[in-house]
């Protein structure tokens, strides 16, 4: 059946999802495989998962410290405070079909604003938009401001077919005016 994806930035509980990104590699599938399979499952009151694999899940739970369960499901609270407004990283591979130099340049923050609906970075630095180590640039949501700060860049392969970058992400950002 063929299906479109789309990206999201769910928050999950840490030690749940290194049990899940474990399940999904012992299974060999993506994690987002793994969630669709059990949501699925869920909707239509099935169990996603065989006897033989809640008992890897057992293992994989103890192996991460993981102690939750069902009846912990609407009881949880995240710790406030600590990072809510501090720089975050975030990780995240995407398999393009297509030439390399073709498909990069779309998922620079200029590249972005030919398919993104709403996205218009303003560039701190270098201010002519110039995807590099050390670019700084700052989005604005709604009444969210982001900054993003490129802390690694290479496109060029380092395999074939591999490039990649990474950015700091700032919530809230630099005020307006700076």
């Amino acid at each position: 059946m063929t299906i479109e994806r789309v990206q999201t930035g769910v928050r999950l509980e840490k030690r749940l999802v290194k049990v899940l990104k474990a399940l999904a590699e012992h299974r060999d599938m993506s994690l987002g495989e793994l969630i669709e399979g059990i949501v699925l499952h869920a909707f239509e009151g099935q169990t996603p998962f065989s006897a033989a694999t809640l008992e890897t899940i057992g293992q994989l739970k103890r192996i991460y410290g993981m102690e939750l369960g069902a009846a912990d499901s609407h009881r949880l609270v995240e710790i406030a405070g600590e990072g809510d407004d501090q720089p975050f990283e975030r990780s995240h591979s995407i398999v393009l079909s297509g030439p390399i130099d073709r498909v990069f340049p779309l998922f620079t923050p200029t590249g972005e604003t030919l398919w993104v609906d709403g996205w218009d970075p303003e560039f701190l630095h270098p201010q002519d938009g110039e995807t590099r180590q050390g670019m700084v640039f700052r989005t604005a949501h709604g009444d969210e401001t982001t900054l993003w700060a490129c802390t690694d860049w290479d496109p060029v392969a380092l395999c074939p077919g591999d490039a990649g970058f990474a950015f700091r992400i700032c919530r809230g950002g630099l005020p307006p005016d700076r």
